[in-house]
């Protein structure tokens, strides 16, 4: 069987967001303190997914400059 990224992507999401809301449950936070927490973390993964993309395409441009410039070199 063929694994896709993106559900193994969304299941380490999935495991992240409920060990935070496990964390939090037991913290005894109340709802406002638990919504900014919240919208902090999606803050930052929504800032560390983009990075990750802009990074995996310049890996991408950078091998498809490493090919070009090997085949020149032959």
């Amino acid at each position: 069987m063929k694994r896709n990224p993106l559900s193994l992507l969304f299941a380490i999401v999935a495991l992240a967001l409920a060990v935070c809301f496990w964390r939090w449950f037991h913290a005894g936070l109340s709802q406002m303190e638990i919504a900014d927490r919240l919208n902090h973390e999606f803050t930052v993964g929504a800032y560390a997914v983009t990075w990750l993309i802009q990074l995996g395409y310049l890996a991408l441009l950078s091998r498809k400059w490493l090919s070009m410039k090997r085949r020149q070199d032959r």
